[in-house]
């Protein structure tokens, strides 16, 4: 019963901290699909398809967010020059700009949620969750045979 309480307070810290973070983010009218997309594309020339990959972002949700940025002037579309059916697409100078604004936002939304805990309860924290993703990425450990 107590790993179910622990599992539910985790999945609920991780909701209730999307919501902050996606609200720093509307308040610039970004979504989080944009946020993705706008960091997987930050200082490198990727193709649609390379974006959505590293942002997690199926191809039809790609065509329709790159469209909406490139309207909004926070990146653009250009055709390979070696593969001309590719598309690369980078962040403009304005995309830039609105990527740095957007990371700040979402820092301080953090710091803000974060507030309650003290610097050392922060660090437990953070110390607690990399141990516990270490040892499920790790996968299962094969039991150990005793030396004879």
């Amino acid at each position: 019963m107590e790993e179910d309480a622990t599992a539910a307070l985790l999945r609920g810290a991780s909701a209730s901290l999307d919501r902050a973070r996606d609200e720093a983010l509307r308040t610039m009218d970004l979504s989080p699909k944009d946020f993705r997309a706008m960091r997987a594309m930050a200082g490198v020339k990727l193709s649609q398809r390379e974006i959505g990959d590293a942002a997690g972002l199926d191809r039809t949700t790609m065509v329709a967010l790159v469209d909406r940025l490139a309207e909004r002037e926070l990146a653009q579309r250009r055709r390979c020059r070696i593969d001309r059916r590719r598309y690369i697409v980078t962040l403009t100078r304005r995309g830039k700009s609105a990527l740095g604004k957007a990371e700040k936002a979402i820092a301080a939304a953090e710091e803000e949620y974060f507030r309650p805990l003290d610097d050392i309860s922060q660090s437990a924290l953070r110390l607690a969750l990399c141990t516990l993703t270490s040892a499920a990425e790790a996968g299962p450990q094969a039991p150990q045979s005793p030396l004879r």
